[in-house]
């Protein structure tokens, strides 16, 4: 069973730019490019008044270690805390991975049509099996029919190594992969 991305309360997010935020405890805050974050998916993206770009909120993480049962862990935690945490920023700022959910495969519609397409402006198509990652780099809540998306190029007889920007069909993808789970409270930093 596949979960779509509006069951989720938030979904992983990294920032693509960084992003300077006025913080009311500790006043000015670079969020770093590759800042992890969660996209919360409750407050959905909007747009300010005079304001053409979309605006999403957003908890940055920084990654913490910890030592338990002979080895080393990490996870993920809140940068900021006291009902401080979440953030507002444009939403283009924002990369977030997708989950291919049927084959997109010579033979589909959608897939031919693309493929039609990219022959004719000379541009390169990839093979999705279900259950394909692959990264969105442009986000938006209102994706256009075909988004584009960064990942390994594939063929029929397999992976290769180039990595590059594929269009596939907004239907055949889950927009979003969920957090990670929440470690064990029993933890000490």
């Amino acid at each position: 069973m596949v979960i779509e991305m509006e069951n989720w309360n938030a979904v992983k997010a990294i920032l693509k730019k960084p992003w300077i935020h006025l913080h009311p405890q500790t006043g000015g805050c670079l969020l770093p490019l590759g800042t992890h974050a969660l996209l919360h998916l409750s407050q959905a993206p909007f747009r300010k008044l005079g304001d053409r770009r979309e605006w999403a909120t957003i908890t940055p993480l920084v990654i913490q270690s910890y030592y338990e049962k002979g080895a080393w862990h990490v996870r993920r935690v809140p940068m900021f805390t006291e009902g401080y945490s979440r953030v507002t920023i444009p939403a283009a700022y924002i990369r977030i991975d997708i989950r291919v959910l049927r084959d997109f495969v010579p033979g589909v519609p959608e897939y031919d049509e693309i493929a039609a397409r990219g022959a004719v402006i000379n541009r390169g198509v990839s093979v999705f099996r279900k259950g394909d990652i692959a990264t969105l780099d442009d986000f938006t809540m209102y994706p256009p029919c075909y988004i584009e998306v960064r990942c390994p190029r594939r063929t029929l007889e397999g992976v290769e190594a180039f990595q590059g920007v594929y269009p596939i069909h907004r239907s055949f993808v889950q927009l979003g992969l969920p957090p990670d789970p929440e470690p064990n409270s029993q933890h000490k930093l």
